[in-house]
């Protein structure tokens, strides 16, 4: 989905990108976007009135009079950022590590098609990135930006660094090229 970020760097108007179909789904999509209304969380370094592609874990179940949906957030879900911007991780699973042919935008590899994606999260307790946000999707629209994020959610750092120092709660950049072969480096 995307997101508008605020001028206080949280989000605000999120939508999905692509159309939902049935009108169950419809009904828990809008039940979602009404909850993130009312819940905004931190686009870490986003920049006021920015859109920022963002992946975002909710857990969405049928209410109990089964006429709606209840939407909680998993613990950690929607950290705060604070501290210093990570630099020089701890890998537990890299990027690399959590890379798979199912993550990169067919099309593109059908095309030999370049492109790349940054991606902005925040380091949970656990070691997992939270409130990520893609930008710098370069060509936009091939699902370059979606394909970094679903690999990035799925990374993991210890919470601390080498020095033993915390990490809880910075900032970290992933800057992600797709080589058109259905693979990527990244830094």
């Amino acid at each position: 989905m995307s997101c508008t970020v605020g001028p206080e760097g949280r989000s605000r108007e999120c939508r999905f990108d692509y159309p939902v179909g049935g009108e169950t789904e419809r009904l828990k999509a809008g039940t979602v976007l009404a909850w993130l209304d009312a819940h905004p969380f931190v686009i870490a370094n986003g920049a006021p009135g920015a859109t920022a592609k963002v992946l975002v874990r909710v857990n969405v179940k049928r209410s109990s009079d089964g006429k709606g949906f209840d939407v909680t957030a998993p613990e950690g879900a929607f950290a705060e950022s604070f501290g210093p911007e990570m630099t020089n991780p701890v890998w537990v699973y890299s990027p690399s590590d959590m890379w798979s042919v199912l993550y990169i935008p067919d099309r593109s590899t059908k095309m030999n098609m370049r492109g790349q994606a940054t991606v902005h999260c925040i380091v949970s307790a656990a070691g997992t990135f939270v409130n990520c946000w893609a930008d710098k999707e370069i060509p936009p629209d091939y699902a370059f930006a979606e394909s970094a994020l679903m690999i990035m959610t799925r990374a993991r750092v210890r919470p601390v660094s080498s020095t033993g120092e915390s990490v809880v709660g910075r900032t970290f950049t992933y800057a992600f090229h797709f080589n058109g072969q259905g693979a990527f480096d990244g830094q």
